[in-house]
């Protein structure tokens, strides 16, 4: 299938009780839609990544997904049930220079606001960092609001899904009334995605996190098992070996340094699919266990 998008093209499903399709944009090396897909809420229908290497990983995982490179070159995408993505945090981090959500990068959020509105979603998702909270929160909240939607947002660590670090995040979850109906009271997200790790640690993950096998090997909430310290330079990322390109055979050398970026960029699977599976609760979607519980 061809990378090309047309403008005017649809791309549907997203009916009550059933599958959506998802639009994902800043989409890094696609680990917030693989979450998303593992909890039943839909599959990929496009992507939109502006780094070369993140988008041969997509191209190998989703190969028959459409793909855009430059947010600013999306104009009038496909229509879909889901958008979703984390715009860039370096301007809205403690770690970055702290422009806040109208700097160079963290700006791209207008972006993300224009695209929303011209695919008229019934779900955004939106991940960033906890920075967001003093440096741009506000914003968000009321730009989406003025689109239609209403919002709530939540905090989820890594941790909460097995790995031996807090990685924590912020997940902004909007539902349109006009065009999805949710059922969900203020703070469903922390309450749904805390029930969520607790069945996550039910299936091992948060004691055979805190105490690995002796070969140093320990088991994932979905059953596998992580090396304790994986193979790319000793960082600990929560994703699939395979997901940013890495397997056997090894990648070349030269491509450690992108992998380190696209994964330290990514969104881990497993949180997303905590967000995923509250909101499938929430929009009255069947449960799903493709993949062995969370």
């Amino acid at each position: 299938m061809s990378d090309a998008i047309e403008p005017g093209d649809v791309i549907t499903g997203s009916t009550r009780g059933r599958p959506m399709t998802i639009g994902s944009l800043f989409s890094g090396i696609g680990g917030l839609e693989l979450g998303l897909e593992r909890a039943g809420l839909g599959s990929v229908a496009w992507q939109c990544e502006i780094d070369p290497f993140c988008r041969s990983v997509l191209a190998k995982h989703w190969p028959d997904v459409r793909r855009f490179a430059d947010v600013r070159d999306v104009h009038y995408a496909p229509t879909v049930g889901i958008v979703c993505g984390g715009f860039p945090c370096q301007d809205v981090s403690t770690a970055g220079g702290r422009a806040g959500i109208g700097g160079a990068r963290s700006g791209l959020w207008s972006e993300y606001v224009r695209i929303v509105s011209e695919t008229r979603p019934e779900i955004i998702i939106i991940e960033n960092v906890l920075g967001l909270r003093a440096r741009g929160l506000r914003r968000v909240l009321a730009e989406i609001a003025d689109l239609g939607f209403d919002a709530d947002w939540g905090c989820v660590s890594a941790a909460e899904i097995g790995a031996p670090h807090r990685r924590r995040r912020l997940f902004i979850v909007a539902t349109h009334p006009g065009r999805v109906h949710a059922r969900f009271e203020p703070g469903w997200i922390g309450r749904s995605c805390g029930a969520g790790s607790i069945v996550a640690a039910g299936h091992g993950a948060g004691r055979a996190a805190a105490h690995p096998r002796s070969d140093g090997w320990r088991r994932t909430p979905a059953g596998d098992w992580w090396p304790t310290v994986p193979s790319v330079r000793g960082m600990d990322d929560g994703l699939p070996y395979s997901l940013d390109g890495s397997g056997h055979p090894p990648e070349p050398k030269e491509n450690n340094g992108r992998r380190l970026k696209s994964l330290g960029n990514a969104v881990v699977p497993g949180c997303a699919e905590l967000i995923g599976r509250a909101i499938a609760a929430a929009i009255g979607m069947p449960a799903t266990d493709e993949r062995g519980g969370l």
